[in-house]
């Protein structure tokens, strides 16, 4: 596992994952910030960890860059493009790129019965909160980034109300965490 040493340090995997996204021309990228706290996190997982909407990958290889190596790490993408992209990315790194929806994916056939921690943004998370519940293990946490955007929660009703009804799921426990001053996730617990 590589040794992230400041803030500064990019672990070389996220930082393939960030130029294979730029020379594509996508801006939307899990931020340091961020990434820092999903390596933080899968530090300490066991099992099959997932993040759910891969994009260029630069959140699953944070994932990567902090789980044990006994962790299996997954990630799916939607699109196929995207997908094929991801595969090229994350070979011979132990990432298992799974091409396909989320949510209604057969996880069994691919051996999953349960994650242990799942991270997703809250906009793809949409009403999918039943799946994503189930889909953890008890324990389980689940990372919803980009709660707030580039804009203020408590300026937008809809989203307030969105947040509001993830912090009031009864088998979840959820504190927001601020890792910057316009960067929030929200981070739940499966009870």
């Amino acid at each position: 596992m590589p040794v992230l040493s400041s803030p500064w340090d990019t672990p070389d995997l996220v930082g393939a994952a960030l130029s294979a996204s730029l020379r594509i021309g996508y801006l939307e990228s899990t931020r340091s910030e961020t990434g820092r706290f999903l390596a933080t996190l899968a530090a300490s997982r066991q099992g099959v960890i997932a993040d759910l909407g891969t994009g260029c990958g630069v959140g699953t290889a944070w994932l990567r860059t902090g789980a044990p190596a006994s962790t299996r790490v997954v990630t799916v993408e939607r699109d196929p493009a995207l997908a094929a992209k991801a595969t090229r990315l994350f070979a011979g790194t132990g990432v298992e790129v799974l091409p396909g929806d989320w949510s209604t994916m057969g996880w069994s056939a691919h051996g999953i019965t349960s994650l242990s921690l799942v991270t997703i943004d809250i906009g793809t998370a949409g009403g999918s909160r039943e799946r994503l519940v189930d889909l953890l293990a008890p324990g389980g946490l689940l990372v919803l980034d980009d709660v707030h955007g580039h804009r203020n929660f408590a300026d937008d009703r809809l989203d307030t109300m969105a947040l509001q009804a993830w912090m009031h799921e009864s088998r979840l426990l959820c504190t927001e965490v601020y890792l910057a001053p316009d960067a929030c996730v929200l981070l739940c617990a499966r009870r």
